[in-house]
């Protein structure tokens, strides 16, 4: 009570900010998963595959399998034990560069899962030599 009573005025300015502020979305344009063709999931899966045959080979890492998905959160995910990538199907609206930078964080994340030092310095050197 006393921790309520000495941070009240805190309490009260951000409750008032998270009553009036509103939810910004920013849109990618991205047509909507479930009204692609079944060719254009292929066709947008195919590019996410070639993407990361070419740069897990620069890298030196071997990736599974690539899935896409309905992802509405994340543009990437990974599974290390398995070296298995998700990459968002919304992805596909962004610029090349864009996608090849999610292609390879997903990757440096086979080599180094987490976000350490060894996972920056990683991704810093081929961000460096790719972009």
């Amino acid at each position: 009570m006393e921790f309520l009573v000495k941070h009240k005025a805190w309490i009260d300015e951000k409750r008032h900010y998270m009553m009036n502020r509103q939810d910004i979305r920013i849109s990618t344009n991205a047509v909507k998963y479930d009204e692609l063709t079944a060719e254009e999931r292929h066709r947008i899966k195919d590019t996410f595959v070639k993407k990361a045959a070419y740069y897990s080979q620069i890298m030196g890492v071997s990736v599974g399998n690539i899935t896409i998905r309905n992802q509405k959160t994340r543009w990437g995910s990974c599974n290390v034990a398995e070296r298995r990538i998700w990459l968002s199907v919304y992805l596909a609206a962004e610029p090349r560069e864009f996608i090849s930078e999610v292609v390879l964080h997903e990757l440096a994340h086979i080599k180094y899962p987490g976000h350490g030092p060894d996972f920056k310095a990683f991704m810093d050197f081929f961000q460096r030599r790719f972009f």
